[in-house]
């Protein structure tokens, strides 16, 4: 009798699967995503772990903002099976969690060349809302005071972007290094000034002297390169907004979404790009005291 072998998981593919389904739902899970969600005892948009306080990253961001989204988690704070365990509580009987992303990387020494090659294969592991638990002993969650608005020039000053505000167009000119930016004034709010101007700063992040982004997309060329890097810009402004507790204003027409749309269907590795990428310009733009590490460190064998 021929023994059956386990389906191997094709990570990739499932996570990319969840964000395609929430933009053709026309839900975007980086636009103000606590704003539907959150409450009085929601203590700011990054999702962070419960038990160490760090935020999580990357793709895992989105992944959390769209659980939270359709499942109205008032809360930001994640754990695993085994972290609600420690704290002397338990996951609700009939919960489901939520598949993470951490990475194993393995090295290999190429032995024609004595080169070094280190490649990483991306693995679930599952956490569940506070929400979905019970006798954790948690204190409730406050919301913190959201900084002033004009934060997006404070972080322009902070990084010596060279930034000219006026004129009728918001754009980055990377042969010049300077971002263009109407006045506050032209935009329907404040806020609306803050994230077009933290757009065009995550953009002010890829120049080669910086981030040198051009070097991350592969072999996207035109088209392809230009929807990865917007998707970055977008996505980098939204993880600084988050982190800042401050909602992140919608910026693209329907037409981006399209685009984005058109290449996670062609890569199942393009939105793992995306995200990484606008993970190094946040933390470039608006740095963490903490994170979540994406690795085998955050694994929780049991809950997977």
């Amino acid at each position: 009798m021929k023994k059956a072998t386990a389906t191997k998981r094709d990570v990739a593919a499932e996570v990319t699967a969840r964000i395609i389904a929430a933009l053709e739902r026309g839900v975007a899970p980086w636009a103000r995503p606590w704003k539907t969600t959150g409450g009085d005892s929601f203590p700011g948009a990054l999702p962070v772990n419960a038990t160490t306080g760090k935020e999580y990253r990357g793709a895992n961001i989105l992944l959390l903002w769209i659980t939270a989204e359709v499942a109205g988690y008032a809360d930001n704070r994640w754990l695993t099976f085994n972290q609600a365990k420690k704290l002397g509580g338990s996951v609700k009987k009939g919960e489901r969690g939520t598949g993470l992303v951490f990475w194993k990387f393995v090295s290999k020494v190429d032995p024609a060349t004595g080169e070094e090659e280190r490649r990483g294969f991306p693995n679930f592991f599952t956490v569940f809302n506070v929400e979905q638990c019970e006798g954790l002993g948690l204190e409730v969650a406050k919301r913190e005071e959201a900084p002033v608005v004009g934060y997006a020039t404070e972080i322009a000053k902070r990084v010596e972007a060279r930034v000219v505000v006026g004129g009728d167009r918001a754009c980055y000119m990377p042969v010049l290094d300077v971002v263009h930016v109407p006045a506050p004034d032209a935009f329907v709010s404040v806020e609306a000034f803050d994230a077009t101007l933290l757009h065009e700063l995550t953009h002010w992040t890829g120049h080669t002297s910086r981030l040198a982004r051009d070097k991350a997309f592969g072999n996207r060329f035109g088209d392809g390169a230009y929807a990865m890097e917007e998707l970055v810009a977008e996505l980098g402004a939204a993880f600084c907004s988050a982190r800042l507790g401050i909602p992140h204003e919608k910026l693209q027409h329907e037409s981006y979404i399209a685009k984005w749309l058109e290449t996670l269907r062609g890569d199942k590795h393009a939105v793992f790009t995306a995200s990484r990428e606008a993970q190094r310009a946040a933390d470039l733009l608006c740095p963490a005291e903490s994170a979540e590490e994406t690795d085998a460190g955050d694994a929780d064998a049991e809950a997977a």
